[in-house]
């Protein structure tokens, strides 16, 4: 593992559309995408995963691009709640403090049943 990687590795992984993302573990839980040629983390523009999916949570991708080279992430949060992040190239990059890629997010929330449950694992079927 390159040193980069692993120092800059702070929260649960996922690879959506061929690109290794994070949601750092503190703060607002922001998205980070690793850039292999540079072997760093990169913040994505955008807000962190919404505050109402808690922890635990897990995070998957979806294996390949959407539409217009986008790409999703999800994160499954306590009560099957989950947060969907679209990922698409910045508007103006390097407005944002360099980030190249922005992420949006909407919230599904889980069955009233569903508020003692938490996540251990996540998989992506359909979307």
């Amino acid at each position: 593992m390159a040193r980069g990687m692993r120092e800059g590795w702070t929260g649960s992984c996922a690879v959506a559309g061929g690109r290794m993302y994070i949601v750092a573990e503190y703060g607002e839980w922001r998205l980070k995408r690793y850039e292999e040629a540079r072997d760093e983390w990169r913040m994505v523009a955008g807000s962190g995963v919404p505050p109402e999916v808690r922890r635990p949570h897990v995070v998957a991708g979806e294996v390949g691009e959407i539409a217009g080279g986008r790409r999703r992430i999800y994160v499954v949060g306590a009560g099957l709640d989950v947060a969907v992040g679209t990922v698409a190239a910045a508007a103006a990059p390097g407005v944002h403090g360099g980030e190249e890629e922005m992420v949006e997010w909407e919230v599904v929330k889980g069955p009233a049943e569903f508020a003692g449950l938490a996540p251990c694992n996540a998989q992506v079927l359909y979307a």
